[in-house]
Formats: C-alpha cells, structure tokens, sequence
C-alpha cells in the first residue's frame, strides 16, 4: 500500500506538470461557497485552514475505516480461497480511494479548489486518483466473484474483460484530465464502467443461482440489489433539492452522505452475509 501511494504522488509530479486540469472551473466565488457549505476555520496565523463539511467529513473517514478493516478481515482468509484475495484487495484499494475522495470533496474541498480564487475549480487531482483506484478496485471484486461463482471458461473471460475494463477507462480518465475533458472526468462517466461490471456480476449469479441454487450466488445477487438501491438513493436525493431545504434550517445532509452511509451498510451486509461463504468454484 506504501509503494501504490509513492507511484501515486510521483505520478501526481509527472501530470500534473503537463495538465490543464485546473481550467476547468466551477462557476462560484469564496464568499457564495463558504455560504452554502459548513466549515470551522482551524490553525492560527499563517498555518489556518477551512476544514469543509466536518460532518461529511467524519462520514467519509468512517466508510474508509471500514473499507479497509472488511479488506483485512477478508485477507484473513486468502489461504483458503483466491476470491477472498481479490475481495480484501479491492476493499483496500477502494478504503484508499475513499480517503482520496474525502480529501477533496470533503474536508479539504475548500482549500484545494476554491482558496485564493476568483473561481472555485471543479475538480482536482485528488479526484482522479480516487476515480482511477475506485474503477480498479471494482474490477477486482469482478476477479474475485469469477473465482467464487464461474467456470474455468468464463473465469477467464471475465478476468480479461476486468484488465480491459480497467485499461479503457484509466486511459480515458488520464487523457480527460490531461486534455481537460469535463465528463470524462465525471463520477457520471465512472458509473458508465462499473455499473456495467456490476450488471455482468448480478447477470452471472442469477445463473449459476439457476443451475446450483447455492447460497453464495443468492446472497450476492441481493447484494448487487442493495448496491443498485444506494446509488438510485443517491441521485434521488441529489435532485430532488432536500439538502438544499436542510441547509437553510441549519442542518447539514447532503447526497454523498446518503451515499456514504449506505456504502457503510453494504460493506457490514458482506462481511455479514457473503464473507463466511466465500470459497473458490472448482
């Protein structure tokens, strides 16, 4: 985990020196930001800094905390089975990039894209690396369901389709953040390439929940359900104006909190309810 955030920060030095990723920009001053976020000013003198969201932030900390406390318990059990390797892989790499999310859309969001400019930034580079090591940490639960739940054949099929999912999209995300592109950079264009790895995943335990009726294939199918349910939650929530009415009572609970805090609920169901049945199909 070090050596993954060493590459990160030396590749943060080689693109962001080419990039123009700071051109694209979110149409608010600091005054109307400061306005519609929650933040305490923390430090003295020259060492101040806004911390953005405190409650979102401790929301988004916990979800990382979890993550990567579900990535080592599912580690635990990599003697036994190769799905389990690539479950507590993913869990860390996504526990990372959750952090990375938290720094930028949270508690530093201010600092980073909107102090000492007449234009807040819309995104940072902090955001891509969590967008980048997101994607790849849902392509290794691919990996690790093919392991647990498909033949030798489409084992094989679907750890290939997990590299080039992975080897598409990171290439798209760095040439949008290099050229800039706005939507190639987006969460939206993320969801295109893991919602699609999702739907392979409920498509494939639904059969061999057909042919076997194993209890594992169940368990998972309801869990992309229930992942389906948090992200449909989350846009309802986001469009539906609600924070926004909140906020002006004082109270603070935006879409990414919804978010988070159901992401929470799922990871406690795996660990709960598909973690003790993980083991390798032969």
């Amino acid at each position: 985990m070090r050596k993954l955030v060493i590459f990160l920060f030396l590749m943060q030095a080689l693109l962001g020196s080419c990039s123009r990723l700071d051109s694209l920009i979110w149409e608010m001053d600091s005054e109307t930001w400061l306005a519609q976020h929650p933040h305490v000013l923390l430090g003295s003198g020259n060492a101040q800094f806004v911390l953005a969201e405190p409650s979102s932030t401790v929301i988004v900390a916990s979800l990382g905390v979890i993550l990567l406390l579900a990535g080592i318990l599912f580690l635990r059990d990599r003697a036994k089975s190769r799905a389990a390797l690539y479950w507590g892989l993913a869990l860390l790499l996504w526990g990372l990039a959750t952090f990375l999310a938290g720094v930028s859309y949270q508690a530093f969001s201010y600092e980073l894209k909107v102090a000492g400019r007449v234009t807040a930034l819309w995104t940072s580079w902090w955001e891509i690396w969590y967008l980048l090591l997101f994607t790849l940490s849902i392509n290794l639960i691919v990996v690790a369901v093919a392991q647990s739940s498909a033949d030798v054949a489409n084992r094989k099929k679907l750890t290939l389709y997990a590299f080039g999912n992975s080897l598409v999209y990171v290439t798209l995300l760095l040439t949008g953040a290099l050229l800039p592109q706005r939507f190639l950079v987006s969460f939206e264009f993320m969801l295109v390439f893991t919602g699609f790895s999702f739907l392979l995943l409920f498509i494939l335990n639904i059969r061999e929940w057909r042919r076997n009726h194993t209890r594992l294939d169940v368990r998972l199918m309801l869990a992309w359900v229930f992942l389906l349910l948090i992200v449909v939650l989350y846009f309802s929530y986001y469009l539906s104006g609600i924070a926004g009415l909140l906020w002006q009572k004082g109270f603070w609970f935006n879409a990414n909190d919804v978010l988070h805090l159901g992401l929470i609920t799922w990871i406690l169901f795996l660990l709960v309810a598909i973690r003790p049945l993980i083991t390798d199909r032969a």
